[in-house]
């Protein structure tokens, strides 16, 4: 399943990237990654890991997050976010937050069902979901000509 899962997300990155105006191709690559870093981020700081235990590999991720390192990890995140929206004047670009948004709690509640928490893997499915729910919003945005 990990192997179908990464290849529907690689088809889903290529094929909203295609979709794209070419000018807003790179930027949106700088906007998505820094962004999905951020919201795995999130899912650190208002989840508990599912094996936080002695023998867990995980120690320093197992460790509750304290809420200046998330201002800090959404801060960075979030400046190639402002840049953008201030480059093309549009501040409905900020609006790529609410997808974000929907996809943490989304997935962070399913992982909570079923295995008590996240995990590294988990982390990377909402980073790497996040970074195409990303794309999509902004495709959309391109195409209903509201960004």
């Amino acid at each position: 399943y990990g192997a179908t899962g990464l290849g529907l997300l690689l088809a889903g990155k290529f094929l909203a990237l295609r979709g794209l105006p070419a000018a807003a191709v790179a930027p949106a690559l700088l906007l998505a990654h820094p962004l999905s870093r951020a919201t795995a981020l999130t899912c650190i700081f208002s989840h508990r890991y599912a094996r936080a235990n002695e023998d867990s590999k995980a120690k320093p991720v197992a460790k509750k997050m304290r809420a200046g390192e998330l201002a800090g990890g959404l801060l960075l995140g979030a400046i190639p976010l402002f840049g953008y929206a201030a480059w093309l004047h549009r501040p409905a670009v900020l609006l790529t937050l609410i997808p974000l948004a929907v996809t943490k709690t989304t997935l962070a509640r399913y992982f909570q069902r079923w295995i008590g928490g996240y995990t590294g893997d988990c982390l990377g499915a909402i980073q790497q979901v996040a970074e195409v729910a990303t794309y999509l919003f902004l495709l959309a945005g391109f195409a209903w000509k509201f960004i």
